[in-house]
């Protein structure tokens, strides 16, 4: 399923990061129980957190580094590992906590994770780099 997220006012809300990240994560189907509810939600807050994260960290080295951080390729190594493990941890003592634990999964998780956070970083960058008074705005509030 594809997702699509529209913002004419800056980036998305690590909130709505985690929900669309979630939905690639726990695919929920009409006739599911409490339990999976509970752990999407659990995903949700979990990634809400990471989003957050890779938000902040992607600013400060756009207001280290300025137009220098926009010309390289993003690389959001750095923060898969520690919600890839948060996840699976949520997973344990759930019904889901075999299937999270499988490697495949785990692979699945790591592509799907890394490219949202390359994404979200991506967009840090071009709103930075945004002309006109959107831009302007979108500098002042994050970069002083």
């Amino acid at each position: 399923m594809t997702r699509i997220l529209i913002s004419e006012d800056g980036p998305h809300s690590a909130e709505q990061w985690a929900e669309v990240t979630a939905s690639q994560i726990v695919s929920l189907e009409a006739t599911a129980g409490v339990p999976a509810r509970k752990f999407e939600l659990k995903v949700i807050e979990i990634l809400e957190q990471h989003h957050a994260a890779v938000q902040v960290h992607e600013r400060g080295k756009i207001k280290t580094e300025k137009h220098g951080r926009c010309g390289n390729a993003p690389d959001p190594s750095e923060h898969i590992e520690a919600a890839l493990a948060e996840i699976v941890e949520a997973a344990k003592g759930t019904p889901f906590e075999a299937h999270f634990a499988k490697a495949n999964v785990q692979a699945y998780l790591t592509n799907v994770l890394g490219q949202h956070f390359a994404t979200s970083m991506q967009i840090e960058r071009d709103w930075y780099l945004h002309p006109g008074e959107v831009g302007d705005a979108h500098r002042a509030r994050h970069y002083g």
